[in-house]
């Protein structure tokens, strides 16, 4: 799971370096900044439109990204969701933008959104000690 998580560190840190290096290089090469900043500044307004017209999208990105930073469970932990009848028990396979993957003791799989999963009391099941209570809140 680490080298996973050592993976999208280092992806986001090229994008990053990408980035900031690309107005540089470009000014370098004599092209006009200007109207590639009126373009993506364009972008982005169109993109955060698009975000905000889908709230549950952006939610679920975000909370993606609070997952990753916080890094309170991992892949092969075994977790429970409280959520009165609707509650949740397994073991995680996969935690990705939009959901948690999880596959139930029945062998169900279950993609649980990352917005819920941070509003949900989420207990870790220890195979050797008692159980731990991640509140996300």
């Amino acid at each position: 799971m680490a080298y996973r998580r050592l993976i999208y560190t280092r992806k986001f840190a090229n994008l990053l370096l990408f980035l900031l290096f690309l107005p540089l290089l470009l000014g370098f090469w004599g092209i006009n900044l200007r109207g590639l900043l009126v373009l993506a500044s364009s972008l982005f307004a169109l993109v955060g439109v698009a975000f905000f017209a889908s709230w549950s999208l952006l939610s679920n990105i975000t909370s993606s990204l609070i997952l990753f930073v916080a890094f309170p469970l991992r892949i092969g932990d075994t977790i429970r969701i409280v959520d009165g009848d609707n509650s949740v028990e397994g073991e995680i396979l996969d935690m990705g933008l939009f959901n948690v993957k999880i596959r139930t003791s029945q062998g169900g799989i279950v993609l649980y959104p990352n917005n819920l999963f941070l509003q949900k009391p989420v207990v870790k099941i220890l195979k050797e000690s008692p159980e731990e209570v991640f509140y996300p809140w």
